[in-house]
């Protein structure tokens, strides 16, 4: 009577293990899965994507909300309701939001585009956005909610 309890008891703890040891196997790769699928949307609709590169490991990419690429590594953003800038890829680049074509720095529309999305103004040094600094795309995947103005009252 007590040896088919025990055998009982024994299966059921030896599965217990097992899917214990495959929930603690499983647990890092679940946190690499969520780190690299992280993306931020700012207000003006650009969708800023961290992707995994092979050569500099995570990668921050912008896209427009339609899923087009604005540019690609970016890094040191500045951002408003209307716009974002940044360098991509070595390159400057500035998009005004919604059906607007990204402008890149060799372009001769480019000083025209900086000026009309407010983030640049004349005799003042750093971004005229949301933030006032110049951010970090990693830093706003990890730590920042891109926000509209009236959220941050």
């Amino acid at each position: 009577m007590i040896r088919p309890l025990l055998r009982f008891l024994g299966r059921w703890v030896r599965r217990l293990l097992k899917g214990l040891f495959w929930l603690v196997a499983a647990y890092p790769f679940l946190l690499v899965l969520m780190y690299y699928t992280k993306n931020a949307t700012f207000p003006n609709g650009a969708v800023l994507s961290r992707n995994f590169d092979w050569q500099k490991g995570s990668r921050g990419d912008l896209y427009t909300a339609d899923g087009v690429l604005i540019a690609r590594d970016v890094d040191l953003l500045c951002w408003n309701e209307m716009a974002i800038t940044g360098i991509g890829e070595r390159q400057r680049f500035i998009w005004l939001s919604g059906e607007h074509d990204p402008v890149y720095g060799s372009d001769p529309r480019f000083a025209a585009a900086e000026m009309a999305s407010g983030l640049v103004k004349p005799q003042q040094s750093g971004c005229g956005g949301t933030i006032k600094p110049f951010v970090n795309a990693e830093f706003v995947l990890t730590n920042l909610r891109p926000m509209r103005a009236q959220d941050r009252r």
